[in-house]
């Protein structure tokens, strides 16, 4: 992360495999209508190790193996839409 621009216009950004990585996983969500959000299976297995009460991981869905480009294909998860809003 850091600052890029000019002194009249300085703004901060992020850059790097990651960053690349969830921008592509949050338009792949476009293509998939049924969920609010999509994860990598990396992030899931993170979130079970974690433990930690409030977190519905088993309330995801399974999207299969997703090739996004410039990664290596990986298994999504989505967010089933949230209700009543």
């Amino acid at each position: 992360s850091g600052p890029v621009g000019s002194a009249d216009r300085l703004e901060v950004t992020v850059t790097g495999r990651t960053v690349n990585l969830a921008s592509r996983l949050e338009a792949a969500t476009k293509a998939h209508a049924g969920v609010e959000g999509i994860c990598s299976g990396d992030v899931v297995d993170a979130a079970r190790w974690a433990q930690r009460p409030g977190l519905a991981v088993d309330d995801l869905v399974a999207l299969g193996e997703l090739t996004l480009r410039g990664a290596e294909p990986l298994t999504a998860y989505g967010w089933p839409p949230i209700t009543g809003r």
